[in-house]
């Protein structure tokens, strides 16, 4: 009952006012940061035919500009055996370069980052690093929001057996991403977003997808995902159906 209490405790110390706009399980990032001082986590869980996956990202704000994060995934790899899998860490860093402010020009960040060689049980990846501009616009009172990333990412695979193009090709391995989205309030706490993503910075998937669902804003710092979505199109290599759910909250002033 103590861990318990002490949990739920350090749980609601996030619970103030803030400012909180969550991007993942969607994958197109928005070009916002946590401010000065503050801390975020975001946890999402996704499921499809292959993984369960858990998903664990906090981040602080050491600047009015920049926003530094660190996370892991953990969880099920179900194809071919069951297996307990993790991939950590996630390092990624956010720069903000214009805010994004109501009815007026769209806020740009860059946004770079790597996913280091550790893991077991399937979730694990060779050396690799992403890079991609996020931009923002927003209309009204976050009535409606348009987000637009493009950008590149990059494994260092093993050696290649032979020195053909196609060996080659798979060991120094680099692929484009882009991706759209928007976020529509609908009634009071209730929000539609939906997105349509080509390539996955924190994963190496072909094909491009869609991806749909509702985001409640629970409170100003606390917003609460339940999204759905698939492949749309990459041939064999389209991504399989898949659902999730994510939890985003915010904790200002904490250094």
């Amino acid at each position: 009952m103590e861990r318990l209490a002490a949990g739920l405790a350090a749980a609601a110390c996030f619970l103030v006012v803030g400012n909180a706009s969550a991007v993942r399980p969607f994958i197109t990032d928005d070009a916002r940061v946590v401010g000065h001082g503050n801390a975020q986590l975001e946890t999402w869980a996704r499921y499809d035919k292959g993984t369960f996956q858990h998903w664990i990202v906090p981040a602080i704000g050491p600047v009015d500009w920049l926003e530094a994060t660190i996370g892991a995934v953990h969880g099920v790899a179900l194809d071919p055996d069951r297996r307990y899998s993790l991939a950590a860490p996630l390092l990624q860093t956010k720069i903000l370069f214009h805010e994004a402010r109501p009815d007026s020009s769209p806020g740009v960040a860059l946004i770079l980052g790597t996913f280091l060689p550790f893991g077991f049980g399937g979730f694990e990846s060779p050396p690799n690093a992403f890079a991609y501009l996020a931009a923002t616009q927003v209309i009204g009172n976050d009535d409606l929001l348009i987000h637009a990333n493009v950008g590149i990412a990059g494994a260092r695979m093993d050696e290649p057996a032979t020195d053909t193009p196609q060996e080659l090709a798979k060991h120094d391995r680099i692929r484009g991403s882009w991706g759209v989205a928007t976020q529509i309030h609908l009634y009071r706490a209730a929000n539609l977003a939906l997105e349509v993503f080509s390539g996955d910075p924190y994963a190496e998937v072909s094909g491009g997808a869609a991806q749909g669902g509702l985001r409640f804003s629970v409170t100003p710092n606390m917003q609460i995902d339940a999204s759905a979505g698939g492949g749309v199109w990459g041939g064999d290599a389209r991504m399989p159906f898949w659902a999730s759910t994510g939890l985003r909250i915010v904790r200002p002033g904490v250094f």
